[in-house]
């Protein structure tokens, strides 16, 4: 890989990008779409969290799917970063 002096690894970020499916792209484009656009929907000007029900649901939303989504990278990866079921094949990770 060929870049700008800057270090041997500035640019995996953009390798990585590269190498990820798909609908991994998408999951991530889209989350950061309606995080952008959030502030636009959600018209409510109060300050007491008892009154933005929207802000809150979506922010839950956005924790759990990124829990999800760890928690599946963490324990449902194998070799070659393949899926794998830990149950069967065991933990290809130290604890």
């Amino acid at each position: 890989m060929t870049g700008p002096p800057c270090g041997p690894y500035a640019l995996d970020v953009v390798d990585d990008s590269r190498a990820a499916p798909s609908h991994a792209r998408f999951c991530i484009l889209l989350g950061l779409i309606v995080l952008i656009f959030a502030p636009f929907i959600d018209k409510n000007p109060s300050n007491k969290p008892e009154d933005r029900k929207f802000a809150i649901s979506l922010m839950t939303v956005h924790i759990m799917f990124w829990s999800v989504l760890v928690i599946i990278g963490s324990f449902f990866r194998g070799p070659g970063f393949n899926f794998t079921l830990p149950w069967r094949d065991g933990l290809f990770f130290d604890l």
